[in-house]
Formats: structure tokens, C-alpha cells, sequence
């Protein structure tokens, strides 16, 4: 059972296709239980329009983090973020992404966020 937060970070959710270079896309963890965790321990998959987006994976997958991030103590949170707009966004359109944990029954940590981006 986790006991953790996950929240999925778009900043901004709406911007031109000439802007997405700029967007930062993360997400942060915050420790509900009460004693300390591994957030690393769970890995997230991002779903983008339903379907599992590899390259999330990647970036975050294989991302150098510091030690104390391994360590998250009660109450406290973890945030991290990559520019991922050029990789995610390929054509305007509003796009529904969501964030959960992978091989984690329905119901698990999820969060999600619409995001809409103008020609």
C-alpha cells in the first residue's frame, strides 16, 4: 500500500506550439505516512490521450536524483521536472494526461491534467 501523494505538474497547461520548449512537466510527491520512504521505490508511468508515453519513462526513468530525495520524511514533499513539451505535444490540441504508479491496482495514486496547446 503506498502512502503517498502523487501530483502531475504542467507549467503552464496552456501555451502556443512555439512555447513548448518551455514547458515543464513533473510531478511531486508528498510522504503521508508516518514514517520515512522511498519514492523511488514505485516508478510512474505517464499516460498521454490513454496511451503510455515511453519517453516519460526515460526522462524520469533514468534521471540522477540526490541522495536525500531517497529519503522522504513525513509530511514533505519531492518535486522534480524536465522540459518535455516539444517531446509530448506534437500538434495543437487539448491533450489529457495523467500520472499513476506502474503495476499498481486501479484506485492506486493517480493525478491528472488537461492541457490545451494553440497553434
Amino acid at each position: 500500500m503506498t502512502t503517498f501523494d502523487l501530483r502531475l505538474v504542467v507549467e503552464p497547461a496552456a501555451f502556443a506550439m512555439a512555447d513548448r520548449p518551455f514547458v515543464h512537466i513533473g510531478y511531486e510527491i508528498t510522504n503521508r505516512g508516518a514514517s520515512v520512504v522511498n519514492p523511488f521505490d514505485w516508478s510512474t508511468e505517464l499516460l498521454v490521450n490513454g496511451e503510455y508515453c515511453f519517453g516519460w519513462s526515460l526522462a524520469f526513468g533514468n534521471g540522477a536524483y540526490p541522495e536525500a530525495a531517497t529519503r522522504l520524511p513525513p509530511n514533505q514533499t519531492f518535486a522534480t521536472s524536465w522540459m518535455l513539451g516539444e517531446m509530448l505535444f506534437t500538434t495543437p490540441g487539448d491533450y489529457h494526461l495523467v500520472l499513476q504508479l506502474a503495476n499498481v491496482p486501479p484506485g492506486g495514486p493517480r493525478s491528472a491534467v488537461d492541457v490545451r496547446v494553440r497553434a
